[in-house]
């Protein structure tokens, strides 16, 4: 049961009075260099989530040192002979490198946690939205597939408003930052920028194009040549819903931001809808904030409020369709 015991734990929020802080995980993270697994790890920090050890493995990063919880960790080549006592895995790192280390989970005895998306569209392992779906999760879960941030957050805003039967259709467009691509897109949208802005040659080697004072469609960046990231955040997100994927539409694009991202998504139902009662139904999910002050509205406001949450803007204009803008300001 530590994969229930440890999510419940992993989604408290400070000061929830249902937190039970009674128990210590001991937690391993694989590509523990990455901005994804920095990221996770100043979550739960902040969190104040109660560790018991915790190993940090990546062969990229070997050597380096870190810290989670004020304790100084060194970075480690990957050895399962060493994941002994974990309880949760983050799998941060490339999806190819982490398809070499799911099958530990089961010969080790831990939950692994897949953040790479190496495990997506898998039948036999659980996409989990903690929101959505946390009965996914069993006693003899040993892998789970976390959606990536796009489906995340559109899986978050339908399921809080949308209700079986009503709703029809949802189309989204959304607009992704350099940091989908790790700590590399960050610095090559930097580097392109500076660049450019000094008539110098840009490097191109993390998106192939020009991305700085650019738009790029996610089909232009191979992040994904196999299934290609549009049809997999359509397939996840149904998935998730419990939606035909052919009532799904999502197309999305890589802009010169460096965090957070940007959607627009139309939910069509079957008849209309009480208009007051979505915006109730967004304002009370854990998750969502609905700012009807356009002047704050985008990810650079939003971001120095040191939000973790999805902020919709919602602009309301036929009785059967519903168009919302929302920024994330989570990488």
């Amino acid at each position: 049961m530590v994969a229930k015991r440890a999510f419940a734990h992993l989604d408290q929020l400070p000061g929830r009075a249902d937190s039970d802080l009674s128990f210590t995980t001991n937690l391993a993270f694989f590509g523990a260099t990455s901005l994804r697994a920095r990221e996770i790890r100043n979550l739960l920090d902040a969190r104040g989530f109660l560790a018991g050890r915790v190993k940090l493995y990546d062969k990229e990063g070997e050597g380096t040192i870190s810290e989670f919880g004020g304790e100084a960790l060194v970075v480690t080549a990957p050895d399962e002979e060493e994941m002994v006592g974990i309880d949760i895995a983050f799998m941060c790192g490339s999806a190819a490198d982490t398809v070499s280390y799911l099958g530990w989970a089961a010969s080790r005895g831990f939950v692994a946690i897949d953040l790479s998306g190496a495990t997506s569209g898998k039948s036999d392992v659980p996409l989990v939205h903690t929101e959505i779906n946390p009965e996914s999760i069993s006693a003899r879960t040993q892998v789970i597939s976390a959606p990536h941030p796009v489906c995340h957050n559109l899986a978050t805003l339908v399921a809080a408003i949308g209700r079986p039967g009503r709703l029809v259709n949802v189309q989204s467009v959304a607009l992704r930052p350099a940091s989908d691509m790790g700590d590399r897109g960050i610095d090559e949208l930097y580097k392109q920028t500076v660049g450019l802005l000094n008539f110098s040659q840009v490097s191109q080697e993390t998106f192939g194009k020009q991305l700085a004072f650019n738009v790029l469609p996610s089909a232009a960046v191979l992040e994904d040549p196999v299934q290609g990231f549009d049809k997999r955040m359509q397939e996840d997100t149904a998935r998730l819903l419990g939606m035909d994927p052919a009532h799904v539409s999502l197309v999305s694009a890589f802009i010169p931001m460096f965090h957070g991202h940007i959607f627009a998504v139309t939910l069509e139902f079957e008849s209309s809808p009480d208009l007051d009662s979505l915006r109730s139904l967004a304002k009370a999910t854990r998750g969502i904030r609905l700012v009807e002050d356009p002047d704050v509205f985008s990810p650079v406001e939003l971001a120095e409020r040191r939000t973790s949450r999805s902020s919709i803007c919602e602009s309301i204009r036929t009785v059967r369709r519903a168009p919302f803008c929302g920024v994330s300001v989570t990488t």
